[in-house]
């Protein structure tokens, strides 16, 4: 009788822990497991549950490990569309992008995004490529690495240059078609620009930094007539900003600050 009841408690044990790991694994923790139907169940579950988590300032940093680690696994053609709801809550607000305490887990997903680009649908290429500017490229100039933040500065000017494809005057000639981008993913990559701009002024009184932030700033004010309403008012700003940052007189020259990212 003995026997049997200790048996009978280690197996009301192993069904309490076994209930214990099914509840984990439905929980936005990173331990979703299991084979075919109940993988993708799983997985939908954790995603489902973590736009809710990356809404959260405080939890910013874990979810992203978590869509981060969810994403190496999972992340493909088929599950792409369970993915999409949680990028575009941890990309809703530019500012939660650059903020010290979640930028390393978003320069991991630019990177993630950046090689994976290819599996999104085409019609949110323009949108995955804004997110990679975002967390990937403007990131890296949050640097004392003069390499590194000019290959992100680099980049923020060649996309400067590139509105000129989508919102430039159409080309003489009509056999090459221009392609057409929808106006709220316009929006969204002029908002990245603009995000990565003031950046590149805040960095201005450092010498190593003028020459690119210079490049950049040129580009940028060719194409000031792309930006309307409230983005061509905050491009107005930058503008002023920068040309008061090179009129005003020398200080001396101080470390960045800013943490060095190896990517």
């Amino acid at each position: 009788d003995g026997k049997d009841e200790r048996f009978s408690k280690m197996a009301e044990a192993t069904q309490a822990k076994r209930r214990k790991l099914e509840e984990d694994a439905a929980t936005p923790d990173g331990s979703a497991a299991g084979d075919g139907k109940d993988d993708a169940d799983k997985l939908a579950v954790l995603l489902g549950k973590l736009p809710a988590v990356l809404a959260v300032d405080g939890k910013l940093p874990k979810g992203l490990k978590i869509l981060q680690k969810a994403a190496e696994a999972s992340l493909n053609r088929d599950t792409v569309g369970l993915f999409t709801p949680a990028l575009e809550a941890a990309f809703a607000t530019e500012p939660r992008i650059h903020q010290d305490a979640a930028r390393a887990a978003f320069l991991e997903l630019g990177q993630l995004l950046e090689t994976n680009t290819a599996i999104f649908p085409k019609a949110a290429s323009y949108t995955v490529e804004s997110w990679v500017l975002a967390a990937l490229y403007h990131n890296l100039m949050f640097t004392d690495d003069t390499y590194r933040y000019a290959r992100g500065a680099k980049r923020i000017r060649e996309s400067v240059q590139g509105l000129d494809k989508h919102l430039g005057p159409k080309p003489l000639d009509f056999a090459e078609e221009r392609e057409e981008i929808p106006a709220d993913q316009l929006v969204l990559r002029k908002r990245v620009l603009l995000a990565a701009l003031e950046t590149a002024i805040e960095t201005y009184k450092y010498s190593w930094a003028r020459p690119t932030i210079a490049a950049l700033m040129k580009e940028a004010t060719d194409r000031m007539h792309y930006f309307k309403d409230e983005q061509r008012e905050r491009m107005v700003e930058l503008v002023r900003a920068y040309n008061a940052k090179k009129t005003a007189p020398a200080k001396s020259e101080k470390t960045l600050g800013h943490v060095s990212w190896s990517t």
